[in-house]
């Protein structure tokens, strides 16, 4: 029997070859000469027999098929060899990611191509054996996405290690561009260890943890509107005063004067005035080092040791606490 007449009839075949796509070509035609060009035939005799995986690798090429017993075989180890199968909706999805990441890679974005990659499952685990066509070339994007971004890490590294010897604003720059790094690494899990290591070198860097910690405590203080402490933006301006994120302290530094002219109206002590002090909490359970920046009928606006702003509420603090507000107030 021909081998489509079995593969038709035969229970067993049909249910494997749902797992294959079946193709039948003519030597006659076109379609003959493409594939002879990539998948040589044995002494070009007919029919000859092709397994071919998703990527091109050629699993069986032999003249004419073996019996039914040993062609189930065949294609069952065929399968096995050939990995998982996707779903119609997984294949989608992959697709979809890699046009993504492609857009992302024409513009030269490695972190973005593999954040968008990131999104689908099982992605970077190389164990997970896979041919069809959106994984393979889901698989090259990563790769390419991978070197580029290796490549950053690369010479950021070297920056660092030369931080001492740059001037200050390429230090800011340099620490800027680092924040950034940092901040698309975190999206990407599997490239955990180059982010551990990045940090690991540059937390090595004094002078560059002082800017870090500066940097970050300007972000923070002007996305969320807290206020620095006084001894703080003190610190700031004299070692700001003439660089490019003069601007940026200047006006935390006007936001500071300004809460300070409002406490003063209002009776409460202001950032500089007030002084650092425990807080406790009502039942004794919480207590909290901070400077009092604002009062209120029913809460108290603190700012702790590290530049976070609190709001507590009066009926959670405890009677030493409201005693003193009382007599700061008079």
């Amino acid at each position: 029997m021909a081998l489509g007449e079995r593969l038709s009839s035969d229970a067993k075949l049909k249910a494997l070859l749902t797992q294959f796509v079946y193709l039948k070509i003519d030597v006659s035609t076109p379609d003959y000469s493409l594939w002879i060009a990539e998948h040589k035939p044995e002494r070009g005799a007919i029919p000859q027999v092709y397994i071919v995986r998703a990527d091109g690798h050629e699993i069986y090429n032999q003249v004419g098929a073996p019996e039914t017993p040993a062609l189930i075989k065949l294609m069952a180890d065929a399968l096995a060899e050939s990995g998982i199968k996707l779903s119609e909706n997984e294949a989608k999805q992959v697709t979809s990611a890699n046009e993504l990441a492609m857009s992302h890679l024409q513009q030269g974005d490695h972190l973005g191509a593999l954040v968008a990659l990131s999104k689908i499952p099982n992605a970077f685990r190389d164990e997970i054996v896979c041919y069809a066509s959106p994984v393979i070339k889901m698989r090259e994007q990563i790769g390419v996405a991978s070197e580029g971004i290796h490549a950053k890490i690369d010479g950021m590294t070297q920056l660092i290690g030369d931080f001492a010897n740059l001037d200050l604003s390429q230090q800011i720059e340099v620490v800027e561009d680092y924040q950034q790094l940092v901040k698309h690494l975190k999206q990407v899990k599997p490239l955990a260890r180059a982010l551990a290591k990045l940090r690991n070198v540059a937390n090595k860097q004094v002078h560059m943890k002082i800017l870090h910690d500066d940097l970050t405590s300007l972000k923070q203080s002007q996305i969320s509107s807290k206020p620095l402490p006084a001894e703080k933006l003190d610190e700031l301006v004299a070692r700001y005063e003439n660089t490019s994120l003069w601007p940026q302290v200047e006006a935390l530094l006007q936001k500071a004067q300004s809460m300070s002219a409002t406490a003063e109206s209002t009776g409460t002590p202001s950032l500089v005035e007030s002084e650092m002090r425990v807080w406790t909490s009502a039942n004794g359970k919480f207590t909290v080092r901070a400077r009092l920046v604002a009062v209120s009928d029913d809460e108290v606006q603190l700012v702790k040791q590290d530049g976070d702003q609190v709001s507590v509420p009066l009926n959670k603090l405890s009677e030493l606490d409201l005693a003193w507000l009382k007599s700061v107030r008079r």
